[in-house]
C-alpha cells in the first residue's frame, strides 16, 4: 500500500500565500525512529501528557504534540523538525500537481518565506503522521490506564 499523502495550500496572507505543498507520510522506519526520539526526549524533560490524551482524537493529540515538542531543548528537537521537512515537496506550479520538488528551504529563492508557513507545514505533517503514534504512545501510559482498558486506537 503507498504511504498516504496530502496536498496544502498555504492561505494566510503574505508572500507565501497560495503556494503549494505535497506531504508525504514516513516510512516505517523513519516513524519509529522519529517517535522514539520525540518520546525519549519527552521523558527525559518529564513532560507529563494530560489526562486522557490517548482518547484526544488527530486533532487533540497533534495539537499536544505540538506543544510538547515546544519543550524538548532545541539541540533535540531541531534534527526532529529537520526530518519533518524532508517529506515535504514543493508543487512550483499548482495547475500542475503530478509536477513536484524538495523544498528549497535556503539560498536566494527558497520556497518558503514566511515562517507561519513553516509553522503551518510541520503541524500539517504532524497531523498526516499521526497514525503511527497511536502504538508508541500505549507503550508509555500509565498502567492504570492500559488496564481499565484505555488504549489507543490506531488512526486511519
Amino acid at each position: 500500500m503507498a504511504r498516504r499523502t496530502a496536498q496544502y495550500t498555504e492561505m494566510d496572507e503574505g508572500r507565501d500565500k497560495g503556494k503549494v505543498f505535497l506531504l508525504t507520510e514516513m516510512s516505517a522506519v523513519q516513524a519509529e525512529e522519529w517517535a522514539s526520539r520525540v518520546l525519549f526526549a519527552l521523558m527525559a524533560t518529564n513532560i507529563d501528557l494530560p489526562p486522557g490524551f490517548q482518547h484526544m482524537g488527530i486533532a487533540g493529540m497533534a495539537e499536544v504534540g505540538m506543544k510538547a515538542i515546544g519543550k524538548i531543548p532545541y539541540t533535540e528537537a531541531a534534527p526532529l523538525l529537520a526530518m519533518m521537512m524532508e517529506g515535504i515537496e514543493f508543487i512550483p506550479t499548482p495547475s500542475k500537481p503530478n509536477v513536484k520538488r524538495p523544498l528549497v528551504l535556503v539560498g536566494i529563492s527558497p520556497d518558503i518565506e514566511e515562517v507561519m508557513t513553516s509553522v503551518h507545514l510541520k503541524f500539517e505533517f504532524w497531523k498526516l503522521n499521526m497514525g503511527f503514534l497511536g502504538a508508541v504512545v500505549n507503550l508509555f501510559l500509565p498502567e492504570e490506564d492500559t488496564a481499565a482498558g484505555n488504549s489507543l486506537q490506531p488512526i486511519m
